[in-house]
């Protein structure tokens, strides 16, 4: 479908050509003062592309109004209908775009993510893995170097965080479990 619609376009670039080459209006086919000095469209056709940016700017302005007013009630920015996950569109418009924008990465040849690891590329950015091994078992690692690197920075940090919110010992920890027991009444609930 869409080498029929190329060949379409090229033709009507060729045909806008000639008439252009010959003096002719390339919309309507007529001839006057505007096309005999050089132009591509008559004196009619230029009035009414003129016309239609206007409408164009105008319906413009509308479409953006009526998607902020959409955005604020919490509808879905393309149909109306009541938005979904939190995003701005509703399930039915989110699953069409994505279908929309996955046929295009493949019409562009961008492999999908989850083909990535088969193809021997970085499960993150898709670049060329790096040559290590992992220290347990010895499994590749199935990134690249820089989302490798990156990952052990995150690493480190999570084990940061984790030791700061986790740093009172066993019997620091036991104490206070001890304490709000004893605070606690007869109907388990605290006293304070």
């Amino acid at each position: 479908m869409t080498d029929r619609k190329e060949y379409r376009r090229e033709y009507m670039r060729e045909y806008r050509a000639m008439r252009k080459k010959h003096h002719l209006c390339t919309e309507c086919g007529e001839q006057d003062a505007f096309t005999m000095s050089g132009h591509s469209l008559c004196e009619k056709c230029s009035e009414k592309r003129k016309r239609s940016v206007s409408k164009k700017g105008q319906k413009n302005e509308y479409f953006i109004e009526r998607r902020k007013k959409r955005i604020a009630e919490g509808r879905c920015t393309e149909c109306g209908k009541p938005t979904w996950n939190g995003l701005k569109t509703c399930m039915d418009c989110t699953i069409k775009n994505r279908e929309r924008l996955a046929e295009k990465r493949r019409e562009n040849g961008v492999l999908p993510k989850w083909m990535w690891k088969d193809m021997g590329l970085c499960t993150q950015c898709g670049g060329t893995r790096t040559t290590r091994f992992t220290a347990f078992g010895g499994e590749p690692i199935t990134k690249c170097e820089r989302c490798y690197q990156n990952s052990l920075v995150g690493l480190e940090k999570g084990r940061e965080a984790y030791l700061l919110k986790y740093s009172k010992t066993w019997g620091e920890y036991q104490e206070d479990i001890t304490q709000k027991l004893n605070e606690r009444g007869k109907n388990g609930r605290t006293t304070s």
